[in-house]
């Protein structure tokens, strides 16, 4: 689902709730959602952008639009929430996070491009913004960089809002689901 200019998700969104708590330190938000919740600490998101606006919200029509995909722990390292990667590492220790989920940075036409990374994890966003404790926390847990995994199958961010303002859209997974 993606969401147009500046309007905020559903609070069903949990991909987002869970981005948000890591990007502001709530490690208690984070516990509640991924235990009590049973979120998926490993949900992508995308944020879009315009190159040279500044700011950034929901861009999806423009030809100088992008995308960033996030999880939990890409939001945490670059805000630099030692207490947060720690946590989530916890997670991965038990199963229930992955430290080494690939995201992308998406242009309309694809991947990368001018001004954006190709393919990312954690790993290398804590080299990028110079987290250098935090990167090491993800060396010892192993944690490693996009070079070294396979890429991932999930499509365009542009095609999905293309989709939706045709009608198409379907729930693609972000509403709520009970726990078994």
């Amino acid at each position: 689902q993606t969401y147009e200019f500046e309007s905020r998700p559903p609070e069903e969104d949990f991909g987002f709730r869970l981005v948000s708590a890591a990007r502001i330190g709530h490690v208690g938000e984070l516990k509640r959602l991924v235990l009590d919740g049973g979120c998926d600490c490993d949900s992508v998101i995308s944020e879009f952008g315009i190159f040279g606006t500044g700011r950034s919200g929901c861009f999806t029509r423009s030809e100088l639009g992008f995308a960033e995909e996030r999880t939990a722990l890409i939001g945490a390292v670059e805000a630099g929430w030692l207490s947060v990667v720690e946590l989530i590492v916890g997670f991965a220790t038990e199963g229930r996070a992955n430290l080494n989920v690939v995201c992308h940075e998406w242009n309309p036409r694809g991947v990368g491009g001018a001004g954006l990374r190709g393919s990312y994890t954690a790993l290398d966003t804590a080299r990028i913004y110079h987290r250098e404790e935090i990167r090491q926390v993800l060396l010892r847990a192993g944690a490693v960089s996009a070079e070294c995994c396979s890429r991932p199958r999930r499509e365009n961010p542009f095609f999905i809002r293309a989709r939706q303002d045709r009608g198409e859209y379907a729930n693609s997974g972000w509403e709520r689901r009970e726990k078994q």
